[in-house]
């Protein structure tokens, strides 16, 4: 079984430093909250 099929949607992984990152620019304070809204550890799932 894969992470999509796993968590039932499309699954995308992204590092926590990225979003430790500074934004530039408002679309990416945008996305960032939508991440962190969703987000889940994946050991905790596995």
């Amino acid at each position: 079984m894969d992470f999509a099929e796993a968590f039932e949607k499309e699954v995308d992984i992204i590092t926590l430093s990225s979003l430790e990152q500074p934004a530039q620019r408002p679309s990416e304070l945008v996305f960032r909250d939508s991440v962190l809204r969703e987000r889940m550890n994946l050991y905790a799932v596995a």
